[in-house]
């Protein structure tokens, strides 16, 4: 989704924004797949649901934050490309969270310690 949102923030064609809608739309996608394995495998089983609930809860009032926080920052800059940059930011951040999570046995992913 990173990857997309810069291809987004550079786009000047419509080859462009077609490749950007391939690469966020895989990435938002598979966030649906993905999402209960990498938090069971993350945390475990025996809190899945709970986790789970949280990270819908957050993811839902990020996406209520989001379009409101874009608008205020297209009204103060004129553009979108600050608010797109502070998604590539974010997108990033979390990102590289998610990779240093360790395993619910302790491994990390990042070392390659995990299964």
């Amino acid at each position: 989704m990173t990857i997309g949102m810069i291809f987004l923030l550079k786009a000047g064609t419509v080859e462009v924004l077609f490749i950007y809608a391939l690469l966020f739309g895989f990435g938002y996608g598979s966030m649906s797949t993905m999402m209960p394995y990498l938090l069971a495998d993350r945390f475990g089983r025996h809190i899945l649901g709970a986790v789970y609930g949280m990270l819908t809860f957050f993811v839902s009032v990020g996406g209520s934050i989001g379009p409101v926080m874009t608008g205020w920052v297209y009204d103060w800059s004129g553009t979108y490309t600050a608010a797109w940059l502070l998604n590539i930011a974010v997108l990033a951040i979390v990102t590289l969270l998610i990779l240093a999570l360790k395993t619910a046995d302790g491994g990390s992913t990042v070392s390659g310690g995990g299964r």
